[in-house]
């Protein structure tokens, strides 16, 4: 069943159009990823689904329910939940109080959630009473996943989790997102680094200059002369 349709996004800042009839799908539980050139519009493609930018044309939906355009606390609390890059965590909070601002707005099962959202991030689980402040980057962005799981969310963005985090975190980072995925999570991630993106996504989609370039299998993808993509070289084309 299909767990977010973002369809034929157009996004601007100010006279500039950044994303130009850009569509992606997911299925729930399934896990897909964005890749792409530096600006390719990846970023202010999830913003715009997440509600933190307007669109200026197409339709968000969250399985049957349109989102188009609601502010972002109201696309949260429908069931879609967005982890920026940066300035993810409460720095001065600790892992508990940080998942607990996640949790604010349940009516009920608050502990019983932490504890289970905890039973996904064993580092985290080992560091409850750490502040987040103090925790690795690879350990924050973890916190920042879990923290938008609190509310049992059908869909989570993720925009460039693994960015900053050195070779032998990113993998551990795409471990949890796999992890998160088994339960019955879909996400959609932003990678920058596509050998990643290809190893862990099962679908995947090729943004270049804001559009949508090529998509299919992570196989299929991996096939494509990706480097002369997203260089625009004449001749480059998707399957």
């Amino acid at each position: 069943m299909l767990a977010l349709h973002a369809d034929r996004l157009v996004a601007r800042y100010g006279p500039v159009t950044v994303v130009r009839d850009a569509t992606v799908r997911l299925e729930d539980r399934s896990l897909a990823a964005i890749v792409g050139p530096n600006g390719a519009g990846k970023s202010t493609f999830v913003k715009v689904i997440a509600g933190v930018l307007k669109p200026a044309g197409g339709r968000v939906y969250l399985g049957d329910e349109e989102l188009t355009g609601l502010p972002a606390h109201r696309i949260a609390r429908r069931g879609l939940a967005y982890v920026p890059q940066n300035a993810n965590v409460f720095p001065s909070l600790t892992v508990v109080e940080n998942l607990e601002m996640g949790g604010f707005t349940r009516k009920e099962g608050l502990r019983p959630r932490i504890s289970e959202v905890l039973d996904i991030f064993p580092d985290l689980a080992r560091a409850t009473k750490k502040r987040a402040g103090t925790l690795s980057g690879g350990q924050q962005n973890m916190l920042a996943m879990a923290r938008a799981l609190m509310l049992d969310p059908r869909v989570v963005l993720l925009d460039e989790p693994t960015a900053g985090l050195s070779p032998a975190y990113t993998q551990v980072v795409w471990d949890q997102v796999q992890r998160v995925t088994k339960t019955g999570t879909a996400v959609l991630v932003v990678e920058q680094n596509v050998d990643l993106a290809l190893a862990n996504a099962s679908y995947v989609y090729v943004f270049v200059a804001g559009t949508n370039h090529a998509e299919g299998p992570s196989a299929d993808v991996a096939a494509l002369d990706l480097a002369a993509i997203f260089l625009g070289r004449a001749g480059a084309r998707e399957h």
